[in-house]
């Protein structure tokens, strides 16, 4: 083509025709600007295809971050639940019904608190490195911008059980001396079975327990709330991408 080019315009200035000339010049620009746009049309079409790769990397990142997420939120919701349930066990107890080695280990159990972990994973690091506008998809990126605030309010929530039983529950059943351990070698909690003592059955007619464990069995019904209330906003936004995948997905 650059062969026959130079020998046309040789021709050209050859005859002295100016406006021949003019009209190769012509050409020779047309060709040139679409040489250009085919240039930047390749160029286009390559950096589509590889921002769609990173999308579907992301997505399928994000995807596997949704589903460890989904099973830790309703791990720690059956937690809670198994939680209310043995303060409603405690708060049955009357002196007729008491059992020292029970209440201890009960009362072990409940002051027992889970923060759950808010950080970490392909769905911060995405927030964070600001990549949202690789997803193509107006609703998946709405759902995941919803997840940093929804995260904070469950470790929030988690926070401030916590903060109730360490400065509220640990401290009462401390005056009472309970619950108390007999551990012997490598044991975390170990308990003697024997017979209750009389501070164990004062507590049980102590007004403040009554209230602190009616309001720890709330505390335990409001995140076993929240936490599966959060798993199914997860299952929503996991149900998306799985959607969105399928249809961005090379066929295999």
């Amino acid at each position: 083509m650059k062969s026959f080019l130079r020998k046309l315009r040789q021709g050209i200035v050859g005859q002295n025709s100016f406006q021949r000339y003019l009209l190769y010049a012509i050409g020779e620009i047309i060709l040139v600007v679409i040489g250009i746009l085919i240039a930047l049309q390749v160029n286009n079409w390559n950096q589509n295809h590889n921002d769609k790769q990173k999308e579907i990397e992301i997505l399928l990142g994000v995807k596997q971050d949704l589903k460890n997420l989904i099973e830790r939120l309703e791990l720690w919701a059956n937690y809670n639940k198994t939680g209310e349930e043995l303060t409603r066990k405690v708060l049955s107890f009357d002196r007729t019904n008491a059992n020292k080695k029970t209440m201890d280990s009960l009362f072990t159990s409940l002051i027992y608190v889970n923060v759950f972990d808010k950080g970490g994973g392909f769905l911060e690091t995405l927030i964070n490195d600001g990549k949202f506008e690789l997803i193509r998809d107006e609703s998946i990126r709405k759902q995941l911008s919803r997840w940093p605030d929804m995260l904070e309010d469950i470790h929030t929530n988690d926070l401030s059980v916590r903060g109730f039983v360490w400065h509220e529950m640990i401290p009462f059943l401390s005056e009472f001396g309970i619950p108390e351990f007999y551990c012997e070698n490598s044991q975390i909690y170990c308990f003697k079975d024997e017979p209750i003592s009389d501070a164990y059955l004062n507590l049980l007619d102590n007004k403040q327990f009554k209230a602190l464990f009616r309001n720890r069995k709330t505390g335990f019904e409001a995140i076993a709330n929240d936490h599966e209330q959060k798993a199914n906003e997860a299952k929503k936004t996991l149900n998306l991408i799985e959607t969105y995948l399928k249809n961005v997905e090379p066929k295999t």
